[in-house]
């Protein structure tokens, strides 16, 4: 059975649409440092009835997103990116593209803030965990960014590595020196602006069906 399309008419449409001028992927990397007691006092782990860490081995550490409460949540729930103002207003640059051609790109100044918890483990199955640990990480990119556009960013991935740091005395013990948390986030930020456009198009409609 031959299926006849329905005719459609070309016609003008003003449509609303996010016009983008530019669109990066970025990567951020940031440690966080804590050292002796006061990186223990600040991390205030909840051990519970944990026991023989010292004579069973060594701690293993892992970390991960949660809100200020201490739920875990995913990359997309528990970060936040914004756009930051640079002092003295717009801050711009020339560069040249692999083409050969000059553009002029604007510094553009983000902050993504969140919260990690870590857990501290034994090979017993023992753990501790801390309380949720704020940070805030900073970064300038290049966009090219007009006047009156916005900036989205949405992250993409989230990865969160914690190393557990001893030393060892004079006489050979060894003594806690700190925890190292490594954070890497991966974003796509986007410079665009809503503009209305005129379009000739013709309006879709469904064929007829049997």
């Amino acid at each position: 059975m031959e299926i006849t399309p329905l005719p459609a008419v070309k016609q003008d449409f003003c449509i609303v649409a996010n016009r983008i001028y530019d669109w990066v992927i970025t990567q951020v990397d940031t440690k966080e440092c804590y050292k002796g007691c006061e990186g223990l006092k600040t991390l205030n782990f909840q051990c519970g009835n944990i026991s023989g860490l010292e004579e069973e081995g060594s701690l293993m550490g892992e970390c991960y997103l949660t809100d200020v409460d201490g739920n875990p949540v995913s990359p997309t729930e528990g970060l936040v990116c914004r756009e930051l103002p640079i002092i003295n207003g717009r801050k711009e640059t020339s560069i040249q593209t692999p083409e050969g051609s000059i553009v002029t790109l604007q510094f553009v100044k983000l902050l993504t803030q969140g919260f990690f918890i870590v857990r501290l483990s034994n090979n017993l199955g023992e753990n501790c965990i801390s309380l949720p640990q704020p940070f805030a990480i900073t970064e300038k990119v290049l966009l090219s960014k007009p006047e009156n556009t916005e900036i989205n960013c949405d992250i993409l991935d989230f990865s969160c590595d914690v190393d557990v740091i001893c030393n060892h005395d004079n006489q050979g013990n060894s003594f806690f020196q700190q925890i190292d948390v490594e954070l890497s986030i991966s974003q796509s930020i986007q410079a665009f602006r809503e503009e209305t456009l005129l379009l000739k198009a013709k309006e879709c409609t469904p064929r007829i069906g049997y």
